[in-house]
């Protein structure tokens, strides 16, 4: 699976990694499984990882569905913050156009180029490490 999540309990956060080719179907199938996950996932923010994506077929048009497929669920996230981080510039363009889609959405989320940057945002915005 090109997706995978993780939530540690002691840090308070979930992680999601992403590895080889990133399609929309993966990634509605990732907030099937978060919203299912429920309790778990519920006031967790963390971090998506898309260092090891080789490549995806999403498109704007597969942002915006997933963005309204966070929609569905958005409650879960509610009051946290998400590092997206994306060294590559086809995911970071694709990140950015998700974040440009949820601001002002209740949860904050911003594209990082590399995992050090995305941590110390975290960090320094109230979030425990």
């Amino acid at each position: 699976m090109p997706l995978s999540v993780r939530v540690d309990l002691a840090k308070n956060r979930v992680f999601i990694d992403a590895s080889g080719t990133l399609v929309l179907e993966d990634a509605l199938r990732l907030l099937d499984d978060l919203s299912m996950a429920g309790p778990e996932i519920c006031g967790r923010g963390g971090i998506i990882d898309s260092s090891r994506v080789t490549g995806t077929t999403l498109s704007f048009d597969s942002i915006r569905q997933i963005s309204e497929h966070v929609t569905h669920i958005e409650e879960l996230f509610r009051g946290t913050r998400w590092a997206i981080v994306a060294p590559g510039d086809v995911m970071f363009g694709i990140a950015r156009m998700y974040e440009t889609l949820r601001s002002g959405s209740s949860f904050e989320i911003r594209t990082f180029r590399t995992s050090l940057d995305a941590q110390t945002w975290l960090q320094r915005n109230g979030s425990a490490d």
